[in-house]
C-alpha cells in the first residue's frame, strides 16, 4: 500500500511556491473565489499569501504555511506564522482572515489563533489544518489534484467518483450560464419592446443607401 495523503502532508517537501498552489486550489474546492496570490514566487508578500473572497462575500487575506516534517514543529511557531500573516487584515482592509497549514492543530489550539483573530477585529476566521485537509484532498473533488501535487493515484472507484463529480459541476456551471443568459436576452427584449433598446445601422449599410 502506497503512502497516505495525511502521511504525504506531513513529509511536505515540495516548497513553498507549491503549498500556496495547494492552498488556492483547495479554497477553490471550498468555494472561495478571487483568489489571488500576493507574491506567488516567493518574495515579500507584506503579511499574507493570498487574497480572496470568502463564500459569504467577504474579503479576506490567506496565510500559508507548510514546514517540512511538521510533526516536529511546534505550536509556537505556527502561532507565530499566524500572527505575522494575521497582520496583513489591517493592512489590505480586509474583513477575514484564513490560515492553511499541514501541521495537526488541537482545538484548543485552533480556538487561541481564533481568539487571537478576533481580538485583531476579523469578522471571520477559519483554518484549515492537516485534519480538515487530508479529507478534501481524500474526496471525489480532490482526487485530481491530491494527484498533481502528492503524486497520489486513484483506485478504480475513485476514478469513476472523481469524473462523475466533475460532471456534475460542469453541467451546473453551463446550467448557470445559461440562466444568467437567458436573463439577459429578457431584460434586452423587454427594453427594446418599451422603446428603451434601439438597433443603431451600421455605417456600411448607410453607404449603400446613399448609392445611385
Amino acid at each position: 500500500m502506497g503512502i497516505s495523503t495525511r502521511t504525504a502532508l506531513m513529509a511536505w517537501g515540495y516548497g513553498h511556491e507549491k503549498s500556496e498552489y495547494l492552498a488556492i486550489q483547495i479554497l477553490r474546492i471550498e468555494r472561495y473565489t478571487n483568489l489571488d496570490p500576493i507574491h506567488p514566487q516567493g518574495g515579500p508578500d507584506g503579511r499574507g499569501d493570498i487574497v480572496c473572497t470568502d463564500p459569504q462575500g467577504l474579503r479576506c487575506v490567506v496565510g500559508v504555511w507548510f514546514p517540512r516534517d511538521s510533526a516536529k514543529t511546534t505550536f509556537r511557531e505556527a502561532r507565530k506564522k499566524f500572527v505575522h500573516d494575521l497582520a496583513g487584515v489591517k493592512r489590505k482592509q480586509v474583513k477575514g482572515f484564513v490560515f492553511v497549514t499541514n501541521k495537526e492543530l488541537r482545538q484548543s489550539d485552533r480556538s487561541k489563533l481564533i481568539l487571537a483573530a478576533n481580538q485583531q477585529g476579523c469578522a471571520t476566521c477559519e483554518i484549515y489544518h492537516l485534519e480538515r485537509l487530508y479529507p478534501i484532498l481524500d474526496s471525489a473533488m480532490g482526487y485530481g489534484l491530491r494527484l498533481d501535487v502528492l503524486g497520489i493515484g486513484m483506485t478504480m472507484e475513485e476514478l469513476v467518483s472523481y469524473m462523475a463529480a466533475h460532471q456534475r459541476q460542469t453541467t451546473a456551471l453551463f446550467d448557470a450560464q445559461t440562466t444568467a443568459l437567458r436573463e439577459m436576452l429578457s431584460t434586452t427584449f423587454e427594453q427594446a419592446l418599451e422603446g428603451k433598446t434601439t438597433i443603431k445601422k451600421s455605417p456600411r449599410s448607410s453607404q449603400q443607401k446613399k448609392r445611385p
